[in-house]
Formats: C-alpha cells, sequence, structure tokens
C-alpha cells in the first residue's frame, strides 16, 4: 500500500532545501498528500517579567520590549520559511498544505512528535552538525513518540525520493523488521533491494542460522527485487561500515531500526543510529 500522507517539517534555514525537495518527490510518487509543518519558536518569557525587583529597577519594561521583538523576528522567520517551502514544492500534480505551531524550542519535538501521528511518514532534515542538538532531538522525539517511521534527509542530497536502489540495514532485531515493514512501499516500487548485514554471525536468535536469508524470503515473496549482502566491518564501526556498503551499491535509500538500546545508552555510548544521524550520506529511514 503506498504512502498517501506525508509530513516534513520545515527548517527555517533549509525551507527550499534538499529536504523540502524530497518530501515533494517522495509525495508525487505515491500520489500523497504533503503537509508542510513549521514551528515558530516562541522566545523565554524575559526572567524579570513579573518580579518585583524588576519593577522597581525599572528593567521589565525594556525586557518586554526585547522579548516583544524577538517574538516578531520569530514570527517573519516561520512566515518566510513557510513561503519558501510552498515555492519549492507548489506544483499542479502536488496536493500540499502548510500547518504553523508555535512552541518553545523545548516544546518543539514534542509538537513534531504530535503531529507526525496523523502522518504515515515523516520527512525531517538531518541535523546541521554534531552540535545541531535540538534537530537531533526533534528526530528522537519523533522516532521514539510518534509510533511513526521517519526519513531524515541531508541538506546537499540528491538521491531520488523515487528510489530505485534500497539498502537495508539488517540485524535481525525488533526494530529492523519494523523499519522493514513501514518502508514496504518504497521497498515495492524499487528496482533492487540490498539486505545488507555487517559481521553477521549464525545465531538461534532473530539473525538465524543463514543471517538475512529469512527476512530476503518474506520480501520475495512480496514481490521485492532483493539481494543478499554479507559485510565485514573491516576495523570500521557498524554505522560507518552500513555507510560505507550503502554508498557502494548506490542506494537512494537506507532503510534501518533507529535505536535497538535506549537514548540514554546510546547517547552515552554511541550506535549505529547516532553514527547515521551524525553523518548521513544519503536519506535514512528509520522506524523504532
Amino acid at each position: 500500500m503506498p504512502f498517501k500522507n506525508l509530513i516534513h517539517v520545515i527548517d527555517p534555514d533549509t525551507a527550499a532545501g534538499s529536504a523540502a525537495a524530497y518530501a515533494a518527490g517522495l509525495a508525487r510518487a505515491h500520489q500523497a498528500h504533503l503537509t508542510g509543518l513549521v514551528i515558530e519558536l516562541e522566545p523565554g518569557m524575559p526572567v524579570h517579567a513579573s518580579a518585583s525587583v524588576a519593577v522597581a529597577a525599572g528593567l521589565t519594561e525594556v525586557d518586554m520590549r526585547l522579548w516583544e521583538q524577538m517574538q516578531e523576528r520569530e514570527k517573519e522567520r516561520a512566515e518566510k520559511a513557510a513561503e519558501a517551502f510552498k515555492g519549492a514544492v507548489d506544483s499542479a500534480d502536488l496536493s500540499v498544505e502548510v500547518r504553523r505551531h508555535v512552541a518553545t524550542g523545548g516544546d518543539m519535538p514534542d509538537v513534531v512528535a504530535v503531529n507526525a501521528r496523523h502522518a504515515d511518514v515523516s520527512i525531517l532534515p538531518a541535523p546541521r552538525d554534531r552540535d545541531d542538538f535540538l534537530g537531533r532531538e526533534v528526530i528522537e522525539e519523533t522516532l521514539f513518540s510518534s509510533g511513526r517511521p521517519v526519513i531524515v534527509v541531508p541538506e546537499g542530497s540528491s538521491a531520488a525520493a523515487d528510489a530505485k536502489t534500497v539498502v537495508i540495514g539488517w540485524d535481525g532485531g525488533r526494530e529492523a523488521a519494523r523499519a522493514v515493514n513501514d518502508a514496504m512501499p518504497i521497498l515495492e516500487k524499487a528496482q533492487t533491494v540490498y539486505v545488507v548485514t555487517i559481521d553477521a554471525q549464525a545465531t538461534r536468535d532473530g539473525v538465524g542460522a543463514d543471517p538475512g536469508a529469512d527476512i530476503s524470503t518474506h520480501l520475495a515473496r512480496h514481490g521485492v527485487k532483493v539481494t543478499l549482502e554479507h559485510r565485514e566491518s573491516s576495523g570500521l564501526s557498524i554505522g560507518e561500515a552500513l555507510a560505507e556498503a550503502a554508498k557502494g551499491l548506490g542506494a537512494d535509500i537506507v532503510v534501518m531500526g533507529g535505536y535497538g538500546h535506549s537514548r540514554m545508552r546510546q547517547m552515552i555510548l554511541g550506535g549505529t543510529t547516532r553514527t547515521l544521524l551524525d553523518m548521513p550520506p544519503l536519506p535514512v529511514f528509520l522506524s523504532h
């Protein structure tokens, strides 16, 4: 079943950038409705705004004026982002709307996650760099709290939204199985799908005696043109090895489970998901 309702979170700094173009392309490929979500960030209230000491010192009026100016700038920024997005994706063959919400930076991830619950998949811009904590928090909260998959698109990506070549990062886990199921509309349309294992060992658990064989058979029964690839990490992290495999196979998108362990554990120790979020070589489809 194809995607029919998509949501894209508009980054004001790249409102007409790669993620917007990808979202429009995916909507076009699946004849889906596309909602662009822009968050107008509300600046925190001045700390002196209701303090009697500040009133006595004559600070409240100044603080409130500065806050109002910041609020107006954020409103203008959101309006410009919405217009840039509409200008970039507006087309007679697309059903598009723009939705605006006002939220503080702390509330923004929750607002995005709630809106994402009413879509088939969310398309989010990748974090700008390793220090883009808010961008990463939006992705993680949407992944954990929306109950829906996300596609993370790096700025500068020219990967086709109507993916012809797909790499599945397969580790036999629950999250990977969920990702395969959620991504089926993409997998069924692709010309080639690679199930890639990294350092896989035959086990009695979900990986199985022949790692990747069972999920490959499952996909083939859905009509997916699938090839199983076993790779070694060769000194790289699992995330780095998967990224290298995807690039070498000419993938348009990587499909994988997101965060097999808790966010706190991965925040401290790292992990495949965080590696790919820090340096996504191409769009990444994640499910949890």
